[in-house]
């Protein structure tokens, strides 16, 4: 394998560990109630969640028509100078 394969390999299992870290977000999130729980779960995350994390779990809340998580999400982000896409 050379540089540029092992770099793609790299980045895809990367991409692959914000995903799954995401769905496990959304999980954890979705079993809280109410959105301002869910924001305050964000809030006292040690580790802030990478955007493709964030991203995620706002993509599988939309999926589920879990607004409650979408819009904690979304204010998490604007708190944190992020930008869902």
């Amino acid at each position: 394998m050379n540089l540029k394969d092992e770099s793609m390999e790299l980045e895809k299992l990367f991409n692959q560990t914000q995903k799954k870290l995401g769905e496990r977000i959304s999980q954890i999130l979705m079993s809280i109630d109410g959105k301002e729980k869910r924001l305050q779960g964000l809030r006292n995350m040690k580790t802030t969640p990478s955007i493709q994390s964030l991203q995620t779990v706002y993509e599988i809340g939309l999926k589920r028509e879990d607004y409650e998580t979408c819009e904690a999400v979304k204010e998490y982000c604007i708190e944190k100078g992020l930008k869902l896409q």
